[in-house]
């Protein structure tokens, strides 16, 4: 895989959250029920948790293989 993949991979996967949340608050103005709360509660917080945690790693992993591909080419 190409650093770059990795990188555009990461970027696009924070666009698209930035999307989903943009429409997760426009549906809240409308749906406002306990199924609206546990539904928030149990997929897109987590979601955001885990896409919190997994961008940074993405990037350590981007400068792993990175300095990997150096020191061979060395």
């Amino acid at each position: 895989m190409h650093i770059g993949n990795l990188q555009s991979s990461s970027g696009r996967i924070q666009d698209a959250l930035e999307v989903l949340l943009i429409r997760w608050d426009e549906t809240r103005e409308v749906w406002k029920d306990q199924r609206a709360e546990r539904f928030d509660e149990e997929v897109i917080q987590p979601l955001r948790e885990q896409i919190a945690i997994a961008t940074p790693a993405i990037g350590h992993i981007t400068q792993v293989i990175a300095r990997a591909r150096r020191e061979v080419e060395e």
